[in-house]
């Protein structure tokens, strides 16, 4: 609801500023509009959990090598 507000305010402040009410097409085919990318929270935190998935399966082998480096089971019901 909140974008359907601003995206009304928006078209008012142009109709305004230009005097007449802007068309999308219009929007779309001038090269001066400005021009962004939508980029949502998911996508952000996307990378933020590979990130710590990834330092914690580095941490879990590294901890899995130093108990086999001290002779230690890795499996359980090993025999040593």
């Amino acid at each position: 609801m909140n974008n359907a507000r601003k995206y009304i305010s928006f078209i008012l402040l142009l109709k305004k500023v230009v005097g007449h009410a802007v068309k999308r097409a219009e929007l779309e085919d001038n090269p001066a509009t400005p021009r962004g990318v939508y980029v949502s929270l998911d996508a952000v935190g996307t990378p933020e959990g590979s990130l710590i998935d990834a330092l914690a399966h580095v941490s879990g082998v590294a901890a899995a090598g130093m108990i086999a480096l001290a002779g230690g089971l890795l499996g359980a019901g090993g025999k040593p």
